[in-house]
């Protein structure tokens, strides 16, 4: 079975959310050059609704449709309300599309009724096992439910994950729908225009990087405890993205840490500068910030687990996390 939906939505154009759905579009129109792909897109920034277009272009939609809700409380308005999941259901009638992919569901779909979305739609299984957070009580609890409920008792025409583990994980779990595995899209240095560089970087030597919202299931707070700790001295480390793991603030006399969000305009720059990529996971069910590390010819260094093991086994410039240390002094040495 396959994802044979022409519409695809993505429920918040944000991040790394923003990018496996271009990404994923780019993936589409190469397998099918005439196919007709409508992308829908919900934007919750101050993103021009023209440079949004634009990039669904660019990268295969045949047509380009975008929900605004600016700023934190308008979009949890709309995903109460269930309005962007009207928006999409309207385009798609318009459209006289029957099948739809939602890139990222993003808690739009709950106030829609079991017997709309009943084999009309496929949804991609982020994070098919819930993984360690920071967030508080209710708020964690509260997600992991849903989390759950969506993926595991939704009727959807098929849930989709990018490994096999991640199927194992929602079949182990009882999952109501067919489970479809359709390879993660390669995230790569086309996803990220612009040149601006980080001010907290001017002047750093290459650096050894992670990169990404850094929650506990990381695992960057247990790194930079320890392994990193063994890294040459004049190697710095750079943590950039949102730190919801306090616990990591800890480090800042090991790691220069960019607590914000990365833009864009940002990336391409941020990966320029590294002389590796860095992913500590305590879990791993999907991630696109190995592919990034890559695309950018840089080696990346992974924790064990499965998904990793599943997806990049054959890749020799993917190595296990306990080399790098290793790697790092005989570089010096020459």
């Amino acid at each position: 079975m396959s994802v044979d939906a022409d519409l695809i939505a993505c429920g918040w154009y944000v991040a790394g959310i923003r990018d496996y759905h271009l990404a994923y579009l780019r993936e589409r129109r190469a397998a099918d050059p005439s196919a007709r792909l409508i992308s829908v897109v919900f934007v919750a920034d101050g993103r021009d609704d023209a440079a949004v277009i634009a990039e669904n272009e660019r990268f295969g939609a045949s047509e380009v449709h975008v929900y605004r809700a600016e700023g934190a409380m308008r979009r949890r308005v709309a995903n109460l309300l269930g309005l962007f999941a009207r928006f999409v259901l309207g385009v798609a009638r318009r459209s006289g599309v029957e099948r739809i992919f939602l890139t990222h569901e993003a808690f739009n779909w709950w106030m829609i009724p079991g017997a709309v979305l009943s084999r009309r739609l496929y949804v991609f299984a982020h994070d098919p096992v819930p993984h360690e957070t920071a967030e508080r009580w209710p708020a964690g609890a509260i997600r992991r439910r849903y989390f759950r409920w969506t993926y595991f008792r939704r009727p959807w025409r098929g849930v989709v994950v990018g490994s096999e583990s991640n199927r194992a994980a929602l079949e182990a779990g009882g999952c109501r729908a067919p489970v479809i595995v359709s390879p993660f899209p390669t995230f790569d240095a086309s996803l990220f225009e612009g040149e601006a560089r980080a001010p907290e970087l001017e002047g750093l030597a290459p650096y050894v990087l992670i990169f990404g919202r850094v929650d506990v299931y990381k695992g960057v707070h247990e790194w930079l405890s320890g392994p990193a700790r063994e890294l040459p001295a004049d190697v710095p480390v750079v943590v950039a993205g949102v730190v919801m793991d306090r616990r990591v603030m800890q480090h800042a006399d090991r790691a220069v840490i960019l607590d914000r969000f990365v833009p864009t305009e940002e990336v391409a720059a941020l990966f320029s500068g590294a002389r590796a990529v860095v992913c500590p996971y305590l879990s791993a069910t999907h991630s696109g910030v190995v592919d990034l590390g890559r695309s950018f010819g840089l080696p990346v260094y992974v924790s064990d687990q499965p998904y990793f093991r599943e997806r990049y086994a054959e890749d020799p410039e993917v190595r296990p996390l306990a080399r790098l240390a290793a790697d790092l002094e005989a570089a010096a040495k020459g």
